[in-house]
């Protein structure tokens, strides 16, 4: 169970204050329970830069007390006004701690952050897409970089995607952030399997997406507490938010996809 953030700030200084803000969920966010484990197992930043996504820091370490984190929000603060941002707090389930396993990932202009376990994703493997690491996030990820090739169309390489997650695996959650550092998307869909959560309840509450502002800065995230935010909708179960270069984010239904080979 994880967590992730994506923003475009608004003027300068706003990254360092939404990413001051979003490191404190790894420690106080809704797995900050007895119940549930912190998001303490490493974390990643990356920015579009020119339209392309660059990784800016990653560590395994907690980002709460992380000065590497402190300085990649230094590189992520000089992102020109607008420019995407995309973060992740990792709480590890599949794959160790290692730098190759933590998200964002970045591959073929594409920067990619997932929450939630794919339980067989082996299953979904795209042997001709090369891994770093051995998550099923990463697995997920160069599925879905597979089903673009093929398509160009982003839209109908997750639908791909998430058809083959749907037939070949079970799930708690695929939710997940990716952009190619002009348009974010994300995507909420919660599984069959509850989970650490447990109940079905709590899976709603914790594999959530939403949207808020702060300040004059619109925010993706998965929980609003701790980043101080405005006016929070969530994105509906199954739905996909599209948020282009210039625009407001924006949902809809996943529409049907093209068949994954």
């Amino acid at each position: 169970m994880c967590r992730m953030m994506a923003t475009r700030p608004a003027g300068a200084g706003d990254a360092d204050e939404v990413l001051a803000a979003f490191r404190r969920q790894a420690r106080f966010g809704a797995t900050g329970t007895q119940e549930l484990r912190a998001h303490a197992d490493g974390w990643g930043i990356a920015a579009g830069r020119a339209g392309r996504p660059q990784l800016v820091g990653r560590s395994v370490a907690d980002a709460f007390d992380d000065p590497r984190y402190d300085e990649a929000v230094r590189v992520a603060n000089t992102v020109p006004r607008g420019a995407l941002l995309l973060a992740h707090l990792r709480n590890a389930s599949v794959g160790g701690k290692r730098p190759e396993n933590t998200h964002p990932f970045v591959a073929d202009g594409w920067a990619f952050a997932h929450n939630g376990t794919i339980h067989g994703s082996e299953r979904i493997a795209a042997g001709d897409e090369p891994h770093e690491g051995d998550t099923d996030s990463e697995r997920f990820f160069r599925r879905f970089l597979h089903e673009w090739k093929r398509t160009r169309e982003p839209e109908a390489a997750l639908r791909a995607t998430v058809d083959l997650v749907d037939a070949r695996c079970t799930y708690t959650s695929i939710t997940c952030l990716f952009t190619d550092g002009r348009t974010l998307y994300g995507y909420r869909r919660l599984g069959s399997d509850p989970g650490e959560c447990g109940t079905k309840e709590c899976q709603r509450d914790h594999y959530q997406l939403g949207v808020g502002r702060r300040g004059a800065s619109v925010v993706v995230a998965q929980e609003p507490t701790h980043l101080g935010l405005d006016g929070w909708e969530t994105v509906p179960d199954g739905f996909l938010l599209e948020w282009r270069e210039g625009g407001k984010p924006t949902t809809r239904g996943l529409a049907p996809g093209v068949a994954a080979r």
